[in-house]
Formats: C-alpha cells, structure tokens, sequence
C-alpha cells in the first residue's frame, strides 16, 4: 500500500501529514489551505531512512513539490534537524 501525504499551511506555517492510501487527500485536507499532495515512500540509505515525495492528488488538482517536500517531511515526519 502506497502512503499519501498533504502540506497544509496552519497559523503561517507549512505542515506535513501523512496518511495511508485508503484514505482521500481531500478528506483529510478538510477546510485547510492545501499547498501540496501527492505519495511518499520511504527507504533506508545506509543507516538513515529517507523519504521520496511523488505524483499528485487528482482530487485536490494539487502536485507534490518533489524535493521541498521531502525536506519538509525529513524535518517534522522523520526528526531531523539538519535541514
């Protein structure tokens, strides 16, 4: 099963949410100011995992933003600082 994600801005603030395939974008998108919706995958490279952000929400008419959102998902999702 593939995993969805959507970037919402909240208070001025871009925030990922992750969720599984089953469930819409738009539902979970609700009310909120959707900037960006698409897939992630994550994987292992060597001893840390990563994510890879894809594709679009067709319901939304919204695309994922590649490598910005994998930065954001990296950060808030997986816990790194460094970015």
């Amino acid at each position: 099963m593939r995993t969805k994600y959507i970037v919402v801005i909240d208070s001025g603030l871009e925030n990922a949410i992750v969720f599984p395939e089953i469930i819409d974008h738009a539902k979970i998108a609700g009310d909120n100011k959707v900037v960006s919706a698409g897939f992630v995958q994550f994987c292992c490279n060597e001893d840390k995992v990563e994510s890879s952000c894809y594709g679009e929400s067709t319901m939304l008419k919204i695309k994922s933003r590649g490598k910005e959102d994998e930065r954001l998902i990296d950060k808030y999702i997986l816990g790194y600082s460094n970015y």
